[in-house]
């Protein structure tokens, strides 16, 4: 009988608790969105950073870093709005590829 209510209560306690988790693991197209071009913006602010380097292929990759970031920061909602029109697909390296195509074709 203990057995019995231990499972019982377990499993009501696990149905408790399951839509909490549901929020984490679906996350909205939009969220992943803004989530994929800020973490692009940071990233071309940290290869900004090596503009101050010895090497000159690397001082190149910090110039075009600020030029994308500019472009990026200055582009933000109207990138995001042509990826919802787009429905690109709501993966990092298809969002990356799309902002690279973009950033290129400028």
């Amino acid at each position: 009988m203990k057995k019995k209510l231990f499972w019982i209560s377990l499993v009501a306690l696990g149905l408790s608790l399951l839509p909490g988790f549901s929020a984490f693991a679906d996350p909205s197209v939009d969220g992943l969105y803004c989530k994929y071009v800020d973490k692009r913006i940071e990233n071309c602010d940290r290869k900004a950073s090596y503009g101050t380097c010895a090497g000159t292929h690397l001082r190149e990759c910090a110039q075009k870093a600020v030029a994308e970031g500019a472009f990026l920061k200055a582009h933000r909602e109207e990138l995001l709005e042509r990826l919802k029109a787009e429905q690109v697909k709501p993966a990092e390296y298809k969002v990356n590829y799309y902002l690279i195509k973009s950033f290129a074709q400028q």
